[in-house]
């Protein structure tokens, strides 16, 4: 068979607040590409959206703040509480990217790849739009190029979708024209969530697959050799992503007394040590947060991801949803019978009672949902 090289844009290497999920959803999708003998390679791309954020010293974003309350909280979580946390994170993250990715020796922004009619002189002749929130409308109403491989690099290749996200909010005329001109040329197309699935074939009239979050495509054993072993036994774990929810904060605390667990917080809120005296970990690594996930008694998350490594682990779990709007979470909970597990943006409230999850029937369902995303890889990716 001819090998073939794969091109995968997406967020990754850079992320907002470096996200776990960010960067095992590529991973996992490297890997699966691996297990059928296809060789891929991450385009190292700095969204515009990120350009002027500094990820390894969030301190200095204090000077694009434009209200006096936002500035003395960045000053005291990243300064006074969080800096030096920060940057051991940053490098443990750098470190996982040099070990685990295979991608480009340089890094790009949006003017260096749009100038560009290939990349590093690379064999690449598929193009993958690769997961995560990527078709959606930035704070300029319009979308990424990059995302959408609108871009020379891109040009006369195979273009595929593999579970990208679209925003919340429905598209107007304009913007529904602009998507489909876009995506005309694209081989194939899949969305990560039924919703989204759905409406994107309304708007782009051509079928749209129902895939699942590429981290979901590898089975718990396929992280054994990324994963640390935490020192710590016998607690709750709370991953308190992207939102400092301090709601569900409370709500956890509670559970974790009611089980006589100890309750150990995975954030970027250093401020919440001195808020809620409880343990606080903000400098972890991939491999640290893979391990707390492995072995939490109990998972309390606010966050998509934590949601998939609860299931992949088969543990206990409470979601909580960020916004009213976030249709991910409810996407999984629905297709793998668990919709009791989320508790929703209006509420804020953990039963007293919590039922125990039957993994036997929560894995039928989560086989059958990946059958689906394996035919699409096997008949667009690996075949195609």
């Amino acid at each position: 068979m001819e090998k073939r090289l794969i091109g995968l844009v997406s967020y990754n290497i850079h992320s907002n607040h470096m996200n776990y999920g960010a960067a095992l959803h590529t991973y996992a999708f490297q890997q699966y590409l691996k297990k059928k003998g296809k060789q891929s390679v991450v385009i190292d791309y700095l969204p515009r959206t990120l350009e002027k954020y500094n990820l390894k010293y969030p301190l200095f974003n204090i000077f694009s703040m434009r209200n006096l309350r936002g500035a003395v909280w960045c000053c005291l979580n990243w300064g006074v509480l969080g800096f030096f946390q920060n940057i051991r994170k940053f490098r443990k993250f750098q470190k996982f990217f040099d070990k685990y990715y295979v991608k480009t020796a340089f890094e790009y922004d949006y003017d260096e790849l749009m100038s560009l009619e290939s990349i590093e002189n690379l064999d690449i002749d598929t193009y993958v739009c690769e997961s995560d929130v990527i078709w959606k409308l930035y704070g300029n109403n319009d979308f990424d190029d990059i995302f959408f491989l609108n871009a020379p690099f891109a040009k006369n290749k195979n273009k595929i979708a593999y579970s990208p996200s679209i925003g919340a909010r429905p598209l107007d005329e304009k913007e529904q024209e602009r998507i489909v001109s876009m995506t005309k040329d694209y081989l194939a197309i899949s969305c990560r969530e039924r919703e989204g699935a759905e409406y994107l074939q309304k708007v782009l009239k051509r079928d749209v697959s129902w895939v699942q979050d590429p981290t979901l495509l590898l089975g718990s054993s396929d992280y054994d050799p990324i994963t640390a072993v935490p020192k710590e036994r016998n607690y709750l774990l709370v991953y308190n992503c992207m939102t400092n929810d301090k709601q569900m904060l409370l709500e956890a605390a509670k559970l974790a007394k009611q089980l006589n667990l100890e309750m150990i917080e995975i954030s970027n809120y250093s401020i919440n040590k001195i808020r809620f005296r409880h343990k606080v970990k903000t400098d972890l690594g991939i491999e640290e947060w893979l391990g707390y996930f492995k072995y939490a008694d109990y998972v309390v998350c606010n966050a998509f991801h934590g949601c998939c490594f609860s299931v992949l682990f088969e543990k206990q779990f409470t979601l909580f949803q960020r916004d009213g709007s976030d249709y991910r979470m409810k996407s999984i909970v629905d297709g793998l019978g668990l919709t009791d597990r989320l508790i929703p943006y209006d509420d804020k409230r953990i039963p007293q009672t919590i039922t125990r999850i039957d993994y036997k029937d929560v894995n039928m369902r989560l086989s059958a949902l990946r059958k689906q995303s394996f035919d699409f890889i096997e008949r667009y990716i690996v075949r195609g």
